[in-house]
């Protein structure tokens, strides 16, 4: 497991605790996209194969076709709203594990901020002289 070590308190002992984020489950990483994906090619190729249907089909045949589709368009949805809920609580968990850790080390946060800061503006003036 990937893990980070940092300072454990008064007595100068370490502990170990994983990386934020790095506890989530695969599926809101990879997977879940990789699941909406297919979906959507599914749904686009069984669309395409109805529009090429729809002359020969029947009334009766049409509206079961349209509403299978239909159905695996509600899964489709319903994917979506997994993953969305998914990545919403990893963002949350992130922002949580940072807040903790700059209440945990300011000065280090503050240190690492100016340090992004300073690069940051070195970049720019950078680019801004080579015009």
């Amino acid at each position: 497991m990937d893990t980070t070590t940092h300072p454990g308190g008064n007595s100068g002992s370490e502990s170990t605790r994983p990386l934020p984020g790095k506890e989530q489950s695969p599926l809101v990483a990879g997977h879940g996209l990789a699941k909406v994906a297919r979906h959507a090619a599914d749904l686009r190729h069984d669309l395409d194969e109805l529009i090429g249907q729809v002359p020969s089909l029947s009334a009766e045949a049409l509206t079961a076709a349209k509403d299978e589709f239909l159905i695996k368009a509600e899964s489709a949805r319903h994917h979506v709203r997994h993953l969305r809920e998914g990545m919403r609580e990893q963002i949350n968990q992130c922002v949580d594990a940072t807040t903790e850790r700059v209440r945990e080390q300011p000065l280090k946060s503050l240190m690492a901020g100016i340090g992004v800061g300073v690069l940051v503006g070195l970049v720019m003036a950078a680019r801004g002289n080579g015009r």
